[in-house]
């Protein structure tokens, strides 16, 4: 595990909502062209995000979510230290609601010549968390 790495996951399990203190730690253990993809998000129209703008614009999406936390449940890297994994789980409060949810993930990722995250792929099921808290997008019909 690259230390780089182990700062980048440790800013997801501080989360703070999405402050300027976790977006900061992020920037900081990235490489300059990070790409971000949230594979089951995708459908909602938002696609891949890349580099700083796209690190910040990860973060703010957070700001509907108090008392979050990413933990950590495993992390892989593989012998060629280009590419990492982790099974993941996130939990916290929908600010706008005040109702609490719990959600299991994987993330998958490649590392710069540095050991900076270059990539990270989420797989999630949004579904199992707007069953506990709502949709997570307003509806076009609304």
């Amino acid at each position: 595990m690259t230390e780089a790495l182990e700062a980048y996951l440790a800013a997801w399990e501080v989360h703070l909502a999405g402050g300027e203190q976790t977006t900061n730690a992020m920037l900081a253990t990235s490489s300059d062209d990070v790409r971000y993809a949230d594979v089951n998000m995708m459908f909602a129209g938002a696609g891949t995000m890349d580099g700083e703008p796209g690190i910040r614009q990860l973060c703010a999406g957070f700001a509907d979510f108090a008392s979050t936390n990413m933990g950590v449940i495993s992390k892989h890297v593989s012998d060629d230290r280009r590419h990492w994994a982790t099974e993941w789980e996130w939990h916290g409060t929908r600010t706008d609601s005040d109702k609490s949810f719990k959600v299991r993930g994987a993330s998958v990722g490649t590392l710069d010549a540095d050991g900076r995250v270059a990539s990270q792929t989420d797989y999630w099921n949004p579904a199992h968390l707007e069953a506990q808290v709502g949709p997570m997008m307003p509806s076009a019909a609304s």
